[in-house]
């Protein structure tokens, strides 16, 4: 089912963003706790983002790491959460 499936992704973004707030995370490592491939997580970045969410990539010895600048949510998430 449709919605089914977007639940699942909002949830996936919830877990992500939750994930990244708590200290940057490769998209490795972000990839592995979520059950989704890099790819699948490189499209969610890029959708929050787009969303107003402030992720920013931190260059690593090997690849990136990804954290909220400021360690703040958007304001669509922060109230979604109080409702």
């Amino acid at each position: 089912m449709p919605y089914d499936r977007s639940a699942a992704i909002s949830e996936r973004h919830e877990t992500l963003l939750e994930l990244i707030e708590s200290g940057g995370r490769s998209a490795a490592a972000l990839a592995e706790a979520v059950g989704v491939s890099q790819p699948t997580i490189n499209r969610d970045l890029s959708y929050l983002r787009k969303k107003g969410h402030a992720i920013k990539a931190r260059r690593l010895p090997v690849g990136w790491a990804y954290e909220l600048d400021g360690s703040k949510r958007s304001r669509s998430t922060a109230a979604g959460k109080r409702a």
